[in-house]
């Protein structure tokens, strides 16, 4: 055993410079902040950066010189940041694992032979030395690991360089114009880049991070972020449906300066909502995109060009380089005209890693492909269109349609699988499919697992030709919004629920909607 963590008592567009990166300046300049606040949390003494720091060196000093692969299990507390920060600080390899999954931590220790964990064991918090030897080198760049952000078939991790993590927060500190004065409410899990993207930036900019105790679906989620003075709150899309159900624009929240969404399609009604009720109080909303494999974020839109551009990704974000590619790799010059997506920039990933092995890797992403396709408009806004490959990104995950069908062709289930950003429908064409079986296969899919509440009603579908036919991509498209089908839902760990519908070739009676518990997701 190594230790325990010990416990304690409109600018946005601004001009940015490359010479602003410093390193890992993210640790090493906490001291510089004194008795400011860092980490806050309810009830509590707030965790000053004096007190940060010193328990990161501490910590740090504790894994030695020698650079290792350091897992944490990456739950909302004082001690999972520092044992992230310090393994940062010591220039080790830091892997952020879902702690709301079991299995999670087993895969990871089979694939990367971590020789650090930190975890909780018997209600403490502890970071602990595996026995044995190390499978493999590490190289001196790299810094983080994470996991992509769903199910694409298999399992894999993004390898980030220590540059690519300072180059990202830099970034942001620059277009959301961060300051000491800034307090974000963080209710985005940090294993997943977007909440790590918000601790980091927060971090570097010698601001405070809260933790609330309530979950943005909670009716006392906006007195407590009044209370705790938040100046900022970033969300996926279903966060925000769940902040206005639960009544979220009611409360005057006078310290609040921006809100950013980024993590999935936003409804353009739900989008114009809260932009309008921001500007109303002068503040500022913020749609963003990005991807895991470039730390996070990639656009954004200025939020004084918002209006009228709901559906626009925006600009690159500072320091970064966005355009579009045909087929053949060849860049588009014609506004107007569709292409993938391509970025460009200090942040992003060295490439992916399947085992231990992978982590001795040099960089090999230079132009990162995003497989969305988009257009560019005459003021050079980019808008998705499309994606080259069959998948659905919601809540902040990818889901292969591919490999949701091979998870059901595996059990015995034909089924055609179409989606967009905000739903999949599945077309079984086996008979007497019982909704429960289906729900089944779909948790045990990679990286798909999780918990449901009730179990769905059971349904006969018809037949229905394999495929993702012209008529099934019509039957997505058409299908009205406030459908009578059922939607059955399963919950990717830590995450909102994710909904499948079960559609079949001729009209039936439907069946109870399947409801399904969250793991981790505020």
């Amino acid at each position: 055993m190594i230790a325990a963590v010990p416990d304690c008592t409109d600018g946005c567009n601004k001009p940015f410079r490359l010479t602003e990166i410093r390193g890992m300046g993210l640790t090493r300049r906490l001291n510089e902040y004194g008795d400011h606040p860092a980490l806050i949390f309810p009830g509590r003494t707030p965790i000053t950066y004096r007190d940060l720091a010193r328990r990161v060196t501490a910590l740090a000093a504790e894994f030695g010189p020698e650079k290792k692969l350091v897992a944490v299990a990456a739950e909302p507390t004082e001690h999972a940041v520092i044992s992230y920060l310090a393994a940062l600080h010591g220039k080790h390899v830091v892997a952020l694992i879902p702690p709301c999954n079991a299995s999670a931590l087993e895969d990871f220790v089979a694939d990367y032979s971590p020789e650090i964990i930190c975890r909780r064991v018997d209600a403490r918090w502890c970071c602990r030395a595996e026995a044995g030897k190390s499978d493999g080198a590490l190289h001196p760049d790299l810094a983080v690991l994470l996991g992509t952000s769903g199910s694409t078939g298999e399992s894999r991790c993004v390898r980030l360089s220590a540059a690519a993590i300072e180059a990202n927060a830099a970034a942001i500190v620059s277009y959301l114009d961060l300051d000491h004065r800034d307090r974000a409410a963080l209710i985005l899990p940090f294993h997943y880049s977007y909440g790590l993207s918000v601790l980091n930036s927060h971090l570097e900019a010698g601001a405070s991070i809260y933790f609330p105790k309530h979950r943005a679906s909670h009716t006392g989620f906006a007195q407590e972020i009044r209370e705790a003075s938040c100046t900022n709150i970033s969300g996926v899309p279903y966060s925000f449906e769940m902040m206005d159900h639960a009544g979220f624009r009611r409360h005057e929240l006078p310290a609040l300066r921006f809100m950013t969404v980024a993590g999935g399609r936003m409804q353009q009604a739900l989008a114009e909502t809260f932009r309008r009720h921001l500007a109303d109080n002068s503040a500022r909303f913020f749609m963003m995109y990005g991807q895991t494999e470039a730390t996070a974020r990639i656009a954004y839109v200025p939020p004084g060009e918002l209006e009228g551009n709901l559906g626009s990704i925006g600009i690159a974000i500072p320091g970064g380089k966005l355009w579009l590619a045909d087929e053949d790799g060849r860049p588009i010059e014609q506004n107007g005209e569709p292409g993938e997506l391509i970025y460009r920039g200090p942040n992003v990933m060295m490439g992916y890693a399947h085992g231990r092995t992978d982590l001795a890797r040099a960089h090999e992403v230079t132009d990162l492909r995003t497989g969305d396709i988009a257009k560019r408009d005459d003021r050079g806004f980019y808008s998705i269109v499309g994606r080259r490959k069959q998948m659905s990104k919601i809540a902040g995950l990818r889901l292969s349609h591919d490999a949701i069908e091979k998870a059901l062709e595996e059990a015995g289930i034909a089924a055609a699988v179409v989606g967009d950003d905000e739903r999949i429908l599945a077309m079984v064409t086996t008979p007497n499919v019982d909704d429960n079986e289906a729900l089944e296969v779909l948790m045990a899919a990679p990286d798909c697992q999780g918990r449901t509440s009730k179990s769905a009603g059971r349904r006969r579908c018809g037949n229905l030709p394999r495929g993702r036919s012209t008529m099934l991509r019509s039957r997505l498209a058409c299908e009205p919004r406030a459908s009578r089908w059922p939607w059955m839902s399963w919950t990717p760990s830590g995450m909102p629920s994710i909904r499948v519908k079960l559609v079949p070739a001729t009209h039936s009676k439907s069946s109870a909607a399947t409801r399904c518990s969250t793991c981790s997701s505020r």
